[in-house]
């Protein structure tokens, strides 16, 4: 079956709703519908929801459970475990609706735990469950470059691969649990913390001793050229010293995030000090009423500690 006719026969024969219009979902609802693949969604606020969202064909419905009613495949972006539960379990929640042999697809990141508790309760109903967490910040969102980590039934996650090649650059087959998702999501987002955590480590140092921030940006992107990972990208934010312009993931969730690596840890016995160092630092903005930043503002304690301020570009006070 070609992808062209895989996709037609997808928007034939195929129901689409989908959850979780913030600053990663809509740019992916958006980015679905120019694909040609009709959604309809669930929003408390209708209004604001369809602000910068070309949906004038879509229906949007005031619960879960009214969206899910007839559908077919129901994706989900939402924020953390407590949203996904509620969106799918709670009061009003999709799984009262939701027919047998239909297909949830969550591409948020949640726990391992709540994924796998998720499948075996969907599995109860005879509701297939497919975890596709995605990397990437808004910008990448927007421009349909996000990775998907798919993770669940492999008929399902072929269903769905439109709704994946319509928001990403490539899809990862990551395993045939859903959960598998989660820990290769966990994994990943480890990795983007401690490149930030060293990145923001080495930017405070190079400002305290004097070298110039052109010479540290241009030794980043020698060090890590275009096709690894986005230090280049970061080094730039970190070294602009502006975090709460253009946000990407907030401290905010830099701290469930990374709450998720650490339980992860605990529950492995397996050690993560960076992690540990990291939470501890974004522990610190969201106490001095930072919450709301880029995660990459990190950096900004440190420089404080360093008695330097990043955005003037100045050396010892």
């Amino acid at each position: 079956v070609t992808q062209k006719n895989q996709h037609n026969n997808m928007q034939a024969a195929r129901t689409f709703g989908f959850i979780g219009l913030g600053r990663m979902g809509k740019p992916m609802a958006q980015n679905i519908l120019k694909a040609g693949i009709p959604l309809d969604f669930f929003a408390r606020d209708a209004a604001k929801a369809k602000e910068n969202l070309a949906a004038e064909k879509s229906v949007f419905f005031p619960t879960p459970a009214a969206l899910a009613t007839n559908r077919n495949v129901l994706i989900s972006m939402v924020i953390d475990d407590h949203a996904l539960d509620e969106v799918l379990f709670g009061p009003e929640g999709a799984v009262q609706t939701l027919a047998a042999g239909s297909v949830v697809v969550s591409m948020s990141f949640n726990s391992p735990g709540a994924i796998a508790r998720i499948h075996d309760r969907l599995a109860a109903k005879n509701i297939v469950f497919v975890n596709a967490p995605v990397f990437g910040r808004p910008d990448a969102a927007e421009s349909a470059k996000l990775l998907v980590c798919a993770a669940g039934n492999r008929e399902a996650i072929h269903t769905c691969m439109p709704i994946f090649n319509a928001v990403g650059r490539k899809t990862l087959l990551v395993g045939e649990h859903p959960r598998h998702g989660a820990l290769v999501k966990t994994i990943g987002n480890f990795m983007v913390a401690t490149l930030i955590e060293g990145l923001s480590e080495a930017t405070v140092l190079s400002r305290k001793v004097g070298v110039a921030p052109t010479v540290f940006q241009e030794l980043i992107e020698e060090l890590f050229p275009v096709g690894g990972l986005p230090a280049g990208r970061y080094a730039q934010r970190i070294g602009a010293g502006v975090f709460d312009e253009n946000v990407g993931a907030t401290v905010g969730v830099g701290l469930k995030d990374v709450g998720i690596m650490r339980a992860l840890a605990q529950e492995t016995n397996t050690p993560l000090p960076l992690a540990d160092v990291h939470h501890e630092h974004l522990r610190a903005l969201k106490a001095t009423g930072r919450g709301e930043h880029d995660w990459t503002a990190v950096a900004e304690v440190l420089a404080e500690l360093a008695g330097i301020s990043l955005r003037e570009g100045s050396h010892d006070k």
